[in-house]
Protein backbone atom coordinates (compact mmCIF):
# COMPACT_ATOMS: atom_id res chain seq x y z
CA UNK A 1 0.00 0.00 0.00
CA UNK A 2 1.38 3.35 -0.96
CA UNK A 3 1.87 6.19 1.49
CA UNK A 4 -0.73 8.21 -0.39
CA UNK A 5 -3.46 5.55 0.06
CA UNK A 6 -2.53 5.06 3.68
CA UNK A 7 -2.79 8.82 4.38
CA UNK A 8 -6.18 8.96 2.64
CA UNK A 9 -7.45 6.05 4.77
CA UNK A 10 -6.19 7.74 7.96
CA UNK A 11 -7.89 11.03 7.03
CA UNK A 12 -11.14 9.17 6.21
CA UNK A 13 -11.03 7.34 9.55
CA UNK A 14 -10.48 10.62 11.40
CA UNK A 15 -13.41 12.22 9.51
CA UNK A 16 -15.68 9.26 10.29
CA UNK A 17 -14.66 9.46 13.98
CA UNK A 18 -15.40 13.21 14.11
CA UNK A 19 -18.79 12.77 12.38
CA UNK A 20 -19.80 9.95 14.74
CA UNK A 21 -18.73 12.04 17.77
CA UNK A 22 -20.81 15.00 16.58
CA UNK A 23 -23.87 12.83 15.93
CA UNK A 24 -23.63 11.17 19.36
CA UNK A 25 -23.17 14.46 21.22
CA UNK A 26 -26.22 15.94 19.42
CA UNK A 27 -28.31 12.88 20.36
CA UNK A 28 -27.28 13.21 24.02
CA UNK A 29 -28.10 16.94 24.01
CA UNK A 30 -31.49 16.28 22.39
CA UNK A 31 -32.30 13.57 24.95
CA UNK A 32 -31.41 15.92 27.81
CA UNK A 33 -33.65 18.63 26.32
CA UNK A 34 -36.51 16.12 25.92
CA UNK A 35 -36.10 14.97 29.53
CA UNK A 36 -36.29 18.57 30.74
CA UNK A 37 -39.37 19.16 28.56
CA UNK A 38 -41.02 16.02 29.93
CA UNK A 39 -40.31 17.06 33.52
CA UNK A 40 -41.76 20.52 32.91
CA UNK A 41 -44.84 19.22 31.09
CA UNK A 42 -45.53 16.68 33.83
CA UNK A 43 -46.05 19.53 36.30
CA UNK A 44 -43.13 18.57 38.53
CA UNK A 45 -41.42 21.65 39.90
CA UNK A 46 -38.13 21.30 41.70
CA UNK A 47 -38.44 23.52 44.78
CA UNK A 48 -35.51 23.55 47.19
CA UNK A 49 -37.91 23.83 50.13
CA UNK A 50 -41.59 24.37 50.67
CA UNK A 51 -43.51 26.48 53.13
CA UNK A 52 -46.76 25.82 54.91
CA UNK A 53 -48.81 28.63 56.42
CA UNK A 54 -49.74 27.29 59.84
CA UNK A 55 -51.68 30.10 61.47
CA UNK A 56 -54.63 31.89 59.94
CA UNK A 57 -56.73 32.72 63.00
CA UNK A 58 -58.32 36.19 62.75
CA UNK A 59 -56.50 37.46 65.86
CA UNK A 60 -53.13 36.42 64.49
CA UNK A 61 -53.45 37.76 60.94
CA UNK A 62 -55.34 40.96 61.82
CA UNK A 63 -53.74 44.18 60.60
CA UNK A 64 -52.32 46.32 63.41
CA UNK A 65 -49.88 49.15 64.09
CA UNK A 66 -46.40 49.32 65.55
CA UNK A 67 -45.65 52.94 66.38
CA UNK A 68 -46.28 54.72 63.04
CA UNK A 69 -46.01 51.58 60.88
CA UNK A 70 -48.95 49.55 59.59
CA UNK A 71 -48.49 45.78 60.03
CA UNK A 72 -50.11 43.67 57.31
CA UNK A 73 -49.86 40.21 55.71
CA UNK A 74 -48.94 38.58 59.00
CA UNK A 75 -48.02 34.92 58.63
CA UNK A 76 -46.69 32.11 60.73
CA UNK A 77 -45.10 29.59 58.36
CA UNK A 78 -43.25 26.34 58.75
CA UNK A 79 -40.34 25.72 56.43
CA UNK A 80 -38.03 22.77 56.81
CA UNK A 81 -39.09 22.26 60.40
CA UNK A 82 -38.40 25.89 61.32
CA UNK A 83 -41.24 28.21 62.39
CA UNK A 84 -41.04 31.72 60.87
CA UNK A 85 -42.98 34.83 61.89
CA UNK A 86 -43.39 37.06 58.85
CA UNK A 87 -45.12 40.43 58.39
CA UNK A 88 -45.06 43.49 56.13
CA UNK A 89 -44.43 46.87 57.76
CA UNK A 90 -45.62 49.90 55.77
CA UNK A 91 -44.69 53.50 56.49
CA UNK A 92 -47.71 55.61 55.49
CA UNK A 93 -46.21 58.79 56.92
CA UNK A 94 -44.00 61.42 55.29
CA UNK A 95 -41.04 60.72 57.60
CA UNK A 96 -38.61 57.77 57.45
CA UNK A 97 -38.56 55.54 60.50
CA UNK A 98 -35.42 54.55 62.38
CA UNK A 99 -34.26 50.97 62.86
CA UNK A 100 -35.80 49.29 65.85
CA UNK A 101 -35.00 46.16 67.81
CA UNK A 102 -38.32 44.41 68.32
CA UNK A 103 -39.64 41.61 70.47
CA UNK A 104 -42.48 39.47 69.16
CA UNK A 105 -44.31 37.57 71.88
CA UNK A 106 -46.20 34.57 70.49
CA UNK A 107 -49.32 33.77 72.50
CA UNK A 108 -51.55 30.70 72.72
CA UNK A 109 -55.37 30.74 72.64
CA UNK A 110 -55.48 31.65 76.36
CA UNK A 111 -53.04 34.54 75.97
CA UNK A 112 -50.17 32.67 77.62
CA UNK A 113 -46.67 33.19 76.28
CA UNK A 114 -45.39 30.42 74.01
CA UNK A 115 -42.18 32.10 72.87
CA UNK A 116 -40.45 35.45 72.61
CA UNK A 117 -38.51 36.09 69.42
CA UNK A 118 -36.31 39.05 68.61
CA UNK A 119 -35.55 40.83 65.37
CA UNK A 120 -34.31 44.01 63.80
CA UNK A 121 -36.85 46.12 61.93
CA UNK A 122 -34.89 48.19 59.42
CA UNK A 123 -35.62 51.83 58.64
CA UNK A 124 -38.65 52.25 56.37
CA UNK A 125 -38.85 55.17 53.96
CA UNK A 126 -42.13 57.09 53.51
CA UNK A 127 -44.75 55.20 51.49
CA UNK A 128 -42.59 52.07 51.40
CA UNK A 129 -42.94 48.57 52.83
CA UNK A 130 -40.39 46.19 54.31
CA UNK A 131 -40.84 42.58 55.41
CA UNK A 132 -39.72 41.31 58.79
CA UNK A 133 -38.97 37.58 59.09
CA UNK A 134 -37.93 36.12 62.43
CA UNK A 135 -37.34 32.42 63.13
CA UNK A 136 -38.57 30.66 66.23
CA UNK A 137 -36.66 27.61 67.38
CA UNK A 138 -39.46 26.53 69.72
CA UNK A 139 -41.61 23.83 68.08
CA UNK A 140 -44.58 24.96 70.20
CA UNK A 141 -44.60 28.29 68.33
CA UNK A 142 -46.72 26.68 65.64
CA UNK A 143 -49.59 26.72 68.18
CA UNK A 144 -49.56 30.53 68.44
CA UNK A 145 -52.99 32.16 68.04
CA UNK A 146 -51.95 35.78 68.60
CA UNK A 147 -48.88 37.93 69.12
CA UNK A 148 -47.68 41.17 70.67
CA UNK A 149 -44.97 43.38 69.24
CA UNK A 150 -42.94 45.88 71.22
CA UNK A 151 -39.66 47.77 71.17
CA UNK A 152 -36.78 45.90 72.67
CA UNK A 153 -33.74 47.63 74.14
CA UNK A 154 -30.81 45.20 74.12
CA UNK A 155 -28.71 45.56 77.25
CA UNK A 156 -25.69 43.74 78.55
CA UNK A 157 -27.98 41.88 80.96
CA UNK A 158 -30.01 40.54 78.03
CA UNK A 159 -26.84 39.42 76.24
CA UNK A 160 -25.59 37.68 79.40
CA UNK A 161 -28.89 35.78 79.71
CA UNK A 162 -28.67 34.67 76.06
CA UNK A 163 -25.11 33.41 76.58
CA UNK A 164 -26.18 31.43 79.67
CA UNK A 165 -29.02 29.80 77.72
CA UNK A 166 -26.62 28.64 75.01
Amino acid sequence: MSKKKRNIIIVLLILIFVIITIILSNKIANNDAKNIENENSSGIIDVPYSETVIETSPDFIADRKFETLDIENVQLVESGGLIMFRADFTNNTEVPTSREDVKITLLDANGSVIDEIYGLLLSVQPKETTQLSIPSYNSESKNAKNFKIEKFEPTQDNNAEEKQEQ
